[in-house]
């Protein structure tokens, strides 16, 4: 049995003087702390990126519970990956794996998730479809062969190809990521 959704409806006006009404519901969560469970009996800690696969699924960056959650179409948040431990630690995604406050996340094609983390380590991680977390490696600047320092990945992308898009907030650029 699902809980009660929230939902209420607003009056958006914009500068041009039109405005229209909106429906807003909430879909999971409603405070604070963790918990999985079905919509609004889940609990997030500053839920922070999301994104979407081909099946439905709604993926969440928990930011504070250092965890990354799924939501089925159904509405049932499970936890996928993260001890809930603040760390760096690979591995096997619930038991093993770690993460320094996960910010952003894509979904691949293939399933695989990438990450990105802002705080301490400001690395990009992925998630295999195995259950798998790694780091991704050190990237190599195209310039000058050094290695990139990442500070504040706020934002990841991935194209039709598979290649993966970084917006690297305080070193003021847009990163395309190639690795092998």
């Amino acid at each position: 049995m699902l809980p009660e959704i929230f939902s209420w409806l607003t009056k958006t006006t914009y500068a041009s003087g039109k405005s229209h009404d909106s429906i807003v519901t909430t879909f999971a969560g409603v405070r604070g702390g963790y918990e999985d469970g079905a919509g609004t009996l889940a609990k997030f800690k500053r839920p922070m990126g999301i994104d979407i696969d081909e099946a439905g699924n709604l993926y969440v960056t928990d930011y504070y519970n250092n965890r990354i959650r799924n939501i089925s179409p159904a509405g049932m948040v499970t936890t996928i990956a993260g001890t809930g431990s603040l760390g760096s630690n690979d591995g096997n995604a619930l038991t093993e794996a770690e993460f320094d406050h996960p910010y952003a996340i894509r979904v691949a094609p293939d399933g695989t998730m990438y990450v990105s983390e802002v705080d301490i380590d400001n690395t990009i991680r992925f998630i295999k479809p195995n259950g798998k977390v790694e780091t991704i490696g050190a990237f190599i600047s195209a310039t000058t062969r050094e290695p990139l320092q990442f500070y504040g990945l706020n934002g990841l992308a991935i194209d039709k190809n598979g290649v993966l898009y970084a917006s690297d907030n305080y070193n003021y650029r847009i990163c395309k990521l190639t690795y092998k």
